[in-house]
């Protein structure tokens, strides 16, 4: 794919603001949980994906990836790290274009694609719940019948959001979402999988690493869909689209 000026020059900029993030000490907040912290460095990644298209995001997830080895090396593993911040970029800018696709020329969100994205947010909140709770130790008939009325009312709330929305907040505000999520999901998975830094056994591991997205996850999306949502439309009006 070839990379024209206007793509290298937004990998740049924001590549170096990446790095000034990290030598300032605000690539990371700390938190009070077994990770210690959350990050705000991949929102360079997805607004430079929106922006630039897949490549640049590639490109910005290879320097997250990196400056995330340097700081926590000690800690966790290289295939823990990289592997999910090499995929922020491109799984933002995927989300971004396949949103944009699901609106009329309206500007209004076609009802089909609004059913099935809600469907897949119940799908994911009920399937991270029974995935936590085999380390549950209360009372499970009540505490799943209260997690499928979450599940069930958040598809619903989705439903309504996206019906009544329009096409590039939606489209910015999702491609926030997945991006934050791939890398949160898929760093803890892989801590999960491939090593013990969350616990000796598997329900142990789930329970710490639930807790863990449960303090950082929220706090990095809502960072993220309010810094991107200010940042992204007029970046778009003065750099355009090159996805």
């Amino acid at each position: 794919m070839k990379i024209t000026i206007k793509q290298l020059t937004v990998a740049g900029v924001l590549g170096a603001l990446m790095v000034v993030m990290y030598f300032v000490g605000i690539s990371m907040i700390p938190v009070p949980n077994i990770t210690g912290a959350m990050t705000i460095m991949h929102i360079p990644v997805i607004v430079g994906a929106i922006v630039g298209g897949p490549v640049v995001g590639l490109l910005l997830g290879i320097i997250f990836a990196i400056v995330v080895q340097i700081m926590l090396g000690g800690s966790f593993p290289w295939f823990v790290l990289m592997p999910a911040r090499l995929l922020i970029g491109p799984v933002a800018w995927w989300v971004y274009a396949s949103v944009r696709k699901a609106f009329s020329r309206q500007g209004e969100m076609k009802p089909t694609a609004a059913i099935l994205i809600s469907f897949f947010v119940s799908f994911v909140a009920l399937t991270v719940w029974f995935t936590a709770a085999k380390g549950f130790t209360g009372n499970e008939t009540t505490a799943n019948i209260i997690a499928a009325f979450i599940g069930v009312g958040l598809g619903f709330l989705t439903y309504f959001l996206l019906i009544r929305s329009r096409v590039e907040g939606s489209s910015v505000s999702l491609s926030a979402i997945a991006g934050t999520l791939t890398n949160t999901v898929g760093t803890l998975g892989l801590a999960i999988l491939l090593t013990d830094a969350f616990g000796s056994t598997m329900p142990q591991r789930l329970v710490n690493a639930g807790l863990a997205a449960a303090t950082n996850g929220p706090l990095e999306i809502i960072i993220a869909v309010v810094i991107c949502a200010a940042v992204v439309p007029p970046l778009l009006k003065v750099v355009g689209k090159e996805a």
